[in-house]
């Protein structure tokens, strides 16, 4: 029987080479998908060859899905920041998959994720759930209201 308790992961990672606006929308398609039909929802961000994604689900299904992620070809050097059950509730509930283009951001944001990105790497642990939190609520806030929000190719 399935666990349908919610939970959230959240890790950070490096592309092995930088990815382009085509491969982003095709990654954010498939991710959509299996993300739908296995009630995960989420967000990925991607900023200057570093990932960022959340992913929130029933705590079975998301360790499948993080266990594909994983060994996935396109990253290397992934780094757990968040664990934990979702007991204030999903993040992002409805969005099987958001985005956001931190090329738009305030560099503020961008700013804040690359703490993210490098602090599990230098040693330091000094990122608590808080700041993992917080800086996700801001994401989501600056998201439009749709929830098919790929990037555009127009944008690369």
């Amino acid at each position: 029987m399935s666990d349908r308790r919610p939970h959230r992961l959240c890790y950070v990672s490096d592309a092995i080479r930088p990815m382009a606006k085509s491969e982003l929308i095709g990654l954010l398609a498939r991710a959509r998908r299996n993300n739908a039909s296995d009630s995960i929802t989420g967000l990925l961000l991607y900023s200057e060859g570093h990932f960022m994604q959340l992913l929130e689900g029933p705590v079975d299904r998301l360790w499948r899905r993080f266990d594909r992620i994983r060994v996935d070809g396109r990253h290397r050097d992934l780094r757990m920041i968040l664990d934990e059950p979702a007991l204030d509730g999903r993040l992002f509930p409805g969005w099987p998959m958001g985005w956001l283009d931190l090329g738009r951001a305030a560099p503020l944001d961008r700013d804040r994720l690359q703490r993210m990105v490098d602090a599990p790497r230098d040693g330091s642990d000094t990122i608590g759930r808080a700041e993992v939190i917080a800086l996700l609520r801001d994401f989501r806030n600056q998201l439009p209201k749709r929830h098919d929000n790929a990037p555009s190719p127009a944008a690369a």
